[in-house]
Parts: C-alpha cells; structure tokens; sequence
C-alpha cells in the first residue's frame, strides 16, 4: 500500500491546524490589546443602550471580521487542498456555499453561548462557569436531537436506499440488538467529496442509520453491515451520552480556569466589570488555551470508546474479515494514515490509528 499520499495529506493538515490555532490566538491578542476591541465596544454603546444587543452586534462584527481573515487559510484548506489530492469533487461555487452555511450555523452556536455566558457573569459572577457548563451540556442534547432533522437536511438531500439486501442485514442487526430503528437512508456526500462514512443520528423513535452514497458505491453489503454494527456499538454503549456527559465535563472544568485566571487579571488590562463584552477576545484566548491542554484527555476519551464500539462490531457483526476490509478500504478512499506520529495520534485523533485498529481486529479475532 502506497502511503506517501496520505503522509503529504495529513502533514499539510497538521500544519494547517497549528497555522489556524496561532492565527486565532494572535488574532485575539491584537484585536484585545491593540485597543480595537474596546473601541468596538465604545462605537456600539453609544448607540445602542440594551446590553443584549450590544453584545449581539459585537458577535457579529467580531466573527465576520475573524471570518474574513481566516478564509484564505480555510480555503487553502477545504478547497486547494482536498482537490490537490483528488479528494473533493466540489466547484469553487458550491465549496463557497457548503462554508458559509457552516459558518452561519457556527455563528447562531456561538451567539446562543456568548449571550447566555454573559448573561450569568451578568447576574451570577462568582458561579456563572457552573451555569455555562450546564448550558453546555443542553446545547449538546439539543444538537443531537435535532441533527437528523434539521441540520443534515441543510447540506444533504435524504433518498432511499434500493438495495432491499443491505436494508434486511441492518435492520435484522439492529432486531438481533434490541434497538428501535425508523430507517436506513443515503445521503448524496458524493457532489461533494470522495470520502465514504456511515453513522446513526437521532434519538429514540428518530434514530437512523445514514450512510453516504459513497461508502454504497464502493464497499459490499458486509462491508457495509459490519461498518454499521460499529456504530450500533456506540449506541449499546451509551456512548452518545457517555461523550456527551464527558465533554461536557470537561467544558465545566475549562470554564471554571478560565473564572479563575479571568477575574485575576482583568483588573491589570484596567476592567473592573467581568461581564464587559470588550473583555470577550481575552476570554476567549484563555478558553482556547485551556482547551488545547484539554484536547488530548478530550480525545483519549474517545479514542477509548471507538475501541470498545469495535469489540461490539467484532462480537456482532459476524464477519471479522469484512470489517478489517472495510476499514483498509474506508483508510485507503479517505486518505487516511494509517501509522500517524503517535504524538499526533495522541494530541489530534479522537479514533486509534487505522493499524491499531486493523491489528486490534486481527487479535480480537485470533484469541477466539
């Protein structure tokens, strides 16, 4: 197996994320330090006297104005790089509109948190990280609520899959499981990408098993069963939950260091009041600081859950051999590495490496 390709690939896109990471911090530090976010602050209060509002309007400006600067590097990233290796099959157009529904849809995200992160330190300064943390944790429940119904639809179109086999194995999976499923449906990923994935979204009566037309092209039906039963293992586990539960944790925990550094130094930068919005850039810096020391537990967490949603998968499935095709095959069409610097494993990837998992398969099915 050539792997050259999928070096060059990832260790562009290990560049790229240290690039963006040291962008937003010295984008955060200018904009607070050079006055600008004060002045912004200033320019907004003197026509507007409804805090809400002003805090708003601040949002907005903010995140275009960080929106703006960054999309050169997300364009390099999303459009020249995945064409480069014959990744992404989207035109200039339709990449363009794919980025700015993301990026509206991550602006009503993070006007929700912002007000409602400002409305405690408003009201409740000395515990606000506490209401933040569990703000968090219902965003969470919410956006996997309404994932299937409401959000998917936004970037992909739902169709029926005709392949009358592959439906009668999954859902005699899922039977042999005791899980409710509504359906199985495809989405047109293809329009967009060369990369294939399956996952089941939604809760109780609105769980479905999605899988991309791209993984319905390229791989056979037991391939494909084994694949699902993966994720059928995440929902035995409780893993939904379980990483929800866990993030938001650690959210709780990010929230409650940055209270911490937060209120000691905001008096040496002239502040006196913790909810100023033209405080916003410097906790946010302290917030992303503290969530890149936390990513690694963040992602150690993961990667702990994806094996134990593989030892289902090998247990349920019934083909250890599909699965271990349908991981190579799924690595190979997504390009990706299958032996990462385990540093990088360790830091970035929320699932083992591909040959950790491919060797954990072989073993699993070895000591039976």
């Amino acid at each position: 197996m050539d792997t050259s390709n999928s070096k060059r690939y990832h260790r562009i896109k290990n560049y790229l994320f240290l690039a963006g990471i040291i962008l937003n911090i010295v984008l955060l530090l200018v904009f607070f330090i050079s006055g600008l976010s004060l002045s912004l602050k200033g320019f907004l209060a003197e026509r507007i006297s409804y805090y809400h509002l002003l805090n708003f309007l601040y949002i907005l400006i903010f995140s275009l104005a960080f929106y703006l600067i960054g999309l050169p590097l997300n364009f390099y990233e999303g459009y020249i790089l995945e064409h480069r290796f014959n990744l992404s099959r989207q035109n200039m157009f339709s990449w363009l509109r794919h980025n700015l529904k993301q990026a509206l849809i991550s602006l009503v995200m993070l006007v929700l948190v912002v007000e409602f992160i400002y409305f405690v330190l408003r009201n409740f300064s000395s515990t606000w990280w506490i209401w933040a943390g569990f703000f968090w944790l219902f965003l969470s429940l919410i956006l996997a609520k309404i994932t299937p119904s409401v959000l998917i639809p936004i970037f992909y179109k739902y169709v029926e899959i005709d392949n009358q086999e592959l439906k009668n194995k999954i859902f005699s999976l899922f039977d042999h499981c005791n899980v409710k499923l509504k359906n199985i449906y495809a989405i047109d990923l293809s329009k967009d990408t060369k990369k294939a994935n399956a996952f089941i979204c939604g809760l109780g009566n609105n769980r479905r098993v999605v899988l991309t037309d791209t993984l319905l092209n390229n791989f056979n039906n037991e391939q494909i069963n084994s694949v699902v039963a993966h994720e059928l293992g995440h929902y035995k586990n409780r893993d939904t939950f379980k990483q929800v539960i866990w993030n938001s944790s650690l959210s709780l925990t990010a929230f409650f260091a940055v209270d911490i550094i937060f209120k000691q130094s905001i008096v040496s930068f002239g502040f006196h009041n913790i909810d100023d919005i033209a405080l916003f850039p410097l906790f946010a810096f302290y917030l992303l600081v503290i969530s890149l020391i936390i990513l690694p537990i963040q992602n150690g967490f993961s990667r702990f859950l994806e094996t134990k949603a593989d030892c289902f998968c090998l247990k349920t499935a019934g083909s250890y051999t599909a699965y271990i095709d349908a991981l190579t095959k799924l690595g190979e069409i997504n390009l990706a590495d299958f032996n990462p610097n385990p540093f990088i494993e360790f830091m970035l990837y929320d699932h083992p490496s591909l040959s950790r998992r491919i060797a954990f398969a072989k073993e699993f099915k070895d000591k039976l």
